[in-house]
């Protein structure tokens, strides 16, 4: 069974990533027209982390066609479901087990929550169900843990990073 994506991994491993839909409904086409949304065709790829007691049994997982937000649900975006009373607000700390206590207030302060000054920015420090919430708000839901890894590693093209081999700037 595939199970949908824990909790996105892109802003400290706890930000709502963008929402997944079906290409069937008019809204999800309305969407795409408007550029909201882009059209992921499907296919099959060799999943990064294999299988077997060492995760080194090559596993190769299909992924049917989809569409995936453009960009990250913003800080407005999820502001507007709790507003609707359908999400919990964001968190504005962190408490994570693999952190001590000491580390908690410096990664907190990375929690975007309602800063007015980040409204624009991607709403991170929700758990999976906070993120599923917004998605199931907006008719949507969040891509499976294979149709994430497929947009990441640009679908057919397999490549390490979305815009294709090459590292990010200025990264190691």
């Amino acid at each position: 069974m595939t199970r949908p994506l824990g909790v996105a991994m892109a802003i400290l491993s706890c930000a709502v990533e963008a929402c997944a839909h079906s290409p069937a409904s008019q809204r999800a086409r309305a969407e795409l027209a408007a550029g909201a949304m882009v059209s992921l065709p499907g296919g099959s790829f060799r999943r990064h982390a294999g299988s077997g007691p060492f995760g080194d049994t090559p596993t190769y997982v299909g992924v049917s066609p989809f569409l995936l937000d453009a960009t990250e649900v913003t800080v407005a975006a999820y502001r507007e479901c709790v507003r609707a009373g359908r999400c919990r607000p964001a968190w504005d700390t962190v408490t994570w087990e693999w952190s001590r206590a000491a580390g908690h207030a410096s990664w907190s302060r990375l929690c975007n929550r309602d800063r007015a000054d980040r409204a624009d920015h991607p709403a991170n420090c929700v758990t999976w169900d906070q993120a599923s919430a917004y998605c199931a708000w907006a008719g949507k839901r969040l891509p499976t843990e294979e149709e994430w890894e497929w947009a990441a590693r640009n679908g057919r093209d397999g490549t390490p990073y979305p815009w294709g081999g090459a590292a990010p700037a200025g990264q190691p």
